[in-house]
């Protein structure tokens, strides 16, 4: 009988990895964890059909909010507990937000931008210097691949993505069919941020004075084509939408997007353009 609750315990450890994951509600969120620039980080993203009103680690809660939801969040850990985070949230209206908080060591509080740069860059060193430290044995946490709904918020150089024939070696690109949508997915990889998307050399959006992007999905049938583009301006996040017709491109409202894509789809129900990813299909 002991034998067998001794390997109970090891099969429940093994499945929660080491603990960090199991801290974390995943009935509402898809965890995964790995390394950013020397620091271990969880990275959680919002179930399909799921409304997370609120994020919790370990039965102490990192963020709430009863007017808005929860799509992805970025938890920073110092040791075993995070002590930084990033979500990217939206409201009722799907008006999107990037809300930064950080652990204060009694409770976790309200943070900005400017401040959550400083104080990572001071988890970032700190961890360096502690690496320095340790013994030739010690054996480094080995990162894990995933591709979250926002990608890291801090880039630095601008690249041009070019729907007709997109650079491999800058972006990531997840491809999937979901209900008769053939469902590109682009995430610039590591420093680099998208300034611009282009068709055949053709423009279709240029980020204006503090504008920014992470994430372009496209979606196509035939001869219909639609694109979402995720903006990044200061804490605030929009998607700006755009339908190609008679082999142009022109913008559209959230509503006109979302009816082109239900006729697209024949079979009754669209994918949600904020939560569907094709890299977790």
């Amino acid at each position: 009988m002991r034998i067998l609750a001794v390997l109970w315990l090891f099969f429940l450890v093994r499945l929660c990895g080491a603990g960090r994951r199991c801290k974390v509600d995943t009935s509402l969120f898809n965890v995964e964890e790995e390394k950013e620039d020397g620091v271990r980080i969880l990275k959680l993203t919002a179930k399909a059909g799921v409304t997370a009103k609120k994020v919790k680690y370990d039965g102490e809660r990192v963020w709430k909010d009863d007017e808005r939801s929860c799509l992805s969040a970025i938890l920073y850990l110092d040791g075993e507990k995070p002590t930084l985070a990033v979500l990217v949230t939206r409201n009722a209206k799907y008006k999107l937000k990037r809300v930064y908080r950080y652990h204060n060591g009694k409770k976790w509080k309200r943070s900005r931008k400017s401040k959550h740069k400083r104080k990572l860059k001071k988890l970032k060193k700190k961890l360096t210097a502690l690496k320095g430290k340790c013994k030739p044995a010690d054996k480094p946490v080995e990162p894990q691949t995933f591709l979250a709904v926002a990608p890291p918020p801090f880039k630095t150089t601008p690249i041009t993505l070019d729907l007709a024939s997109p650079d491999q070696s800058t972006f990531e690109i997840g491809k999937s069919l979901i209900y008769g949508v053939s469902y590109r997915g682009f995430i610039p990889k590591d420093a680099f941020y998208i300034f611009s998307v282009m068709d055949a050399g053709v423009e279709v959006w240029t980020a204006g004075t503090g504008e920014t992007s992470g994430l372009v999905n496209s979606y196509t049938k035939g001869d219909s084509s639609l694109i979402t583009i995720g903006v990044d301006k200061g804490d605030d996040l929009e998607h700006k939408h755009f339908e190609k017709l008679d082999g142009k491109w022109r913008e559209v409202t959230l509503g006109d997007f979302l009816n082109k894509l239900k006729e697209m789809n024949k079979s009754g129900s669209s994918p949600n353009p904020f939560t569907t990813s094709p890299f977790s299909q």
